[in-house]
């Protein structure tokens, strides 16, 4: 739809739709307008739909450090906080580079396409993970 287009139908569905009480004549020409707008290629507003996203919907997502506690006590796997996210109703996930077997070193590929997988089985997506960096340390001189 052009901009031309989308002022039109704005300045129609504004003329159609008042914010002030309309008299008889003034409704009558707003009607004769409504031909003009279903001419344009806009499409019909639609109501949202319960249960999902509207477009442009943000996910909502879990950290891992969330569960840091016991991810770090061993009290659970990251397999397992995944699975809470999932029962929790998260869109994603972010598993924290740290809860990752061997952390520091990187961990290995077969590992990290598991985490893949058990988050896609899951119904969840990865939105990301925190690595580790020295942004807020000196350079030294």
């Amino acid at each position: 739809m052009s901009a031309c287009e989308d002022l039109l139908r704005t300045a129609l569905i504004e003329r159609i739709i008042p914010m002030a009480p309309m008299h008889r004549r003034a409704f009558l020409k707003s009607a004769l307008t409504l031909p003009l707008l279903a001419a344009t290629d806009a499409e019909p507003l639609q109501p949202a739909r319960a249960g999902r996203p509207l477009p442009g919907h943000l996910k909502l997502s879990c950290n891992m450090f969330s569960f840091n506690e016991p991810l770090r006590g061993g009290a659970m796997t990251l397999e397992q906080a995944i699975e809470a996210c999932a029962e929790l109703g998260f869109d994603a996930v972010d598993p924290t580079g740290y809860y990752f077997t061997g952390y520091p070193e990187p961990p290995e590929d077969a590992y990290v396409f598991h985490i893949k997988k058990h988050a896609f089985r899951l119904g969840l997506d990865i939105s990301g993970t925190g690595v580790r960096n020295d942004f807020t340390l000196p350079t030294p001189a």
